[in-house]
């Protein structure tokens, strides 16, 4: 925990606690060590680390809260979704279903809906976000144009900044389901640069195709380059040190240091 930074309690300039998400952040801080150091000692570095930060009415509403999210922790569901699980399968959205409506109730139980909002409104919508992809995802009477015009709808109901990013993910998923479906037909360099460029740029679209750039010369330099490092792999007058210095000394000869780049690149992708 020492290396992880604790966040602070904010005042207003009044005095009164700021309640946002931040306040179940610091409380999460300390009950990671809760199965270390024991749930009582957890407690009292709670009450400390409020004490020491706050004052007067502030000082009262943090105990309280912490009271409350205490208790809604010590109440809440601990089940629990193997990362291998199904969700294709509506037995198991259901159920995560449940899981997640259990929990929301817990909070309004113990914390109220107010308090609720505040400190999980935003994780509360990514997952209601999550489940309706999930569900919109095992759905196969859809096509794949209705789940991107649902995923879309979906994307609404989360902040902007966090909509904002799921969107480009999205779109990002289609333009490379797009690029796979041209590198399949030939003569479609021209179109799939246009399609990276009005996406991600035309800096980065150039370095893309420099990276996917697959001439004859560049073969025929790939085919030099390997028999050379077949002949020192095979070679038994070499030490595995020296044929480490040598397969290096090849490569940089071959290769400047961006082909190089692009000989790792392309070697990941198996291309």
């Amino acid at each position: 925990m020492s290396d992880i930074a604790i966040e602070q309690f904010l005042v207003d300039p009044q005095g009164k606690l700021v309640i946002n998400e931040n306040i179940k952040n610091i409380f999460e801080y300390f009950l990671m060590a809760s199965h270390i150091e024991g749930q009582d000692q957890v407690i009292e570095r709670i009450r400390e680390y409020i004490e020491m930060s706050l004052s007067g009415e502030a000082t009262m509403k943090a105990q309280e809260i912490a009271d409350n999210y205490l208790l809604y922790k010590g109440n809440l569901s601990t089940e629990q979704f193997a990362m291998n699980t199904d969700f294709s399968q509506q037995e198991n959205l259901t159920m995560l279903r449940s899981a997640l409506d259990d929990k929301k109730n817990t909070r309004r139980q113990y914390l109220g809906k107010e308090l609720s909002e505040a400190l999980f409104g935003h994780e509360e919508r990514y997952d209601d976000y999550s489940y309706q992809r999930l569900l919109i995802n095992s759905d196969s009477s859809l096509s794949e144009q209705e789940k991107d015009q649902l995923m879309a709808q979906a994307e609404s109901q989360l902040p902007s900044k966090m909509a904002q990013g799921m969107r480009y993910k999205r779109e990002e998923k289609k333009l490379t389901a797009q690029i796979n479906r041209l590198k399949n037909q030939s003569d479609t360099a021209e179109e799939i640069f246009d399609l990276r460029a009005n996406f991600y740029g035309e800096k980065i679209a150039q370095r893309m195709a420099y990276l996917e750039s697959n001439t004859p010369q560049w073969q025929a330099r790939l085919t030099e380059f390997y028999q050379q490092r077949q002949d020192i792999l095979d070679s038994n007058e070499l030490s595995d040190e020296a044929k480490k210095l040598a397969l290096q000394e090849a490569k940089d000869n071959a290769f400047t240091r961006k082909e190089q780049i692009k000989l790792a690149v392309q070697s990941i992708r198996g291309a």
